[in-house]
């Protein structure tokens, strides 16, 4: 499947499997300014290595 990705956030979501049409829960938004973009990708990356994930 083929998918035209707009934002660092889809890019993620088809890298993991996931539908990039696929609602979002916006608690995610980590830096309040009510999108989920390359802010988030970066949290939840530094996140994951720093548990070793």
């Amino acid at each position: 499947m083929e998918y035209a990705t707009s934002s660092p956030s889809d890019a993620l979501r088809i890298v993991n499997g996931l539908d990039p049409e696929t609602n979002v829960n916006r608690a995610a938004d980590v830096n309040t300014d009510g999108k989920i973009g390359m802010e988030e990708a970066v949290y939840v990356l530094k996140k994951t290595a720093e548990t070793g994930q």
